[in-house]
């Protein structure tokens, strides 16, 4: 299956990656599932804390996406585990399994590889912004099931 990204919500159809080829079974599950049970136990289970993380988790999402894709774009690994670590922090906060696994597998790989080429990174890049892109809906989908 071959996925281009493009910048989120503003129509542009230019690509922002080159294209690239999965497997079917490393795309995103979709529609994604979204289980906050870790999450909620970890804040002694305030559904309104966690209502509020994650509405904070939306709003940024399009920063966490455009600081990615601006790195791939600047050739910059640090400036690239720097928006992963971001995004590791952040979906880890509300149990946002895969985007944390990805994010800290992202960033890990950026600060120990000893690669010099991004080019590396594309790929990983590319699946934490699809997964980024997919996860709004199930979020939004709880809070408001949630929302007192």
């Amino acid at each position: 299956m071959e996925c281009s990204y493009y910048e989120k919500d503003t129509g542009n159809s230019k690509p922002r990656f080159e294209p690239v080829t999965w497997d079917s079974s490393e795309l995103p599950a979709t529609p994604m599932h979204y289980n906050p049970t870790e999450a909620l136990e970890r804040i002694d289970n305030d559904t309104s804390l966690l209502i509020m993380l994650i509405d904070v988790f939306i709003k940024e999402c399009p920063s966490y996406i455009g600081k990615l894709q601006a790195a791939c774009d600047r050739q910059d690994l640090n400036a690239l585990g720097d928006a992963a670590h971001n995004v590791k922090g952040a979906s880890a906060a509300i149990g946002l399994d895969e985007c944390n696994h990805l994010a800290e597998e992202l960033e890990v790989t950026c600060r120990q590889s000893g690669v010099k080429s991004i080019a590396h990174f594309e790929n990983s890049t590319a699946k934490l912004i699809a997964v980024l892109n997919a996860c709004e809906a199930p979020l939004k989908d709880w809070v408001k099931k949630n929302r007192a």
